[in-house]
């Protein structure tokens, strides 16, 4: 089967990697692996990518799941 993957220039984020018509590849939690949102119409990947990947990564659950991670974001509990 034929591979339609490619790598979108329009994309800010650190840690996309690349995507095809409905599935978008990130950086995985871990060393070696990767993350891969599925839509169900390439309408809801440019939605997601409009509102994540090109602008306003800084607040995109896998973007801050990296950050808590890599310790530059602080949880607070508020208890």
């Amino acid at each position: 089967m034929k591979s339609n993957r490619y790598q979108s220039k329009s994309m800010l984020c650190p840690c996309y990697k690349y995507q095809d018509a409905q599935i978008v590849f990130c950086l995985g939690i871990e060393e070696g692996n990767a993350l891969h949102n599925a839509f169900n119409t390439p309408a809801h990947r440019e939605d997601y990518q409009s509102r994540y990947c090109k602008v306003n990564y800084r607040y995109c659950p896998i973007y801050l799941a990296h950050m808590i991670l890599n310790g530059e974001v602080k949880i607070i509990d508020f208890e």
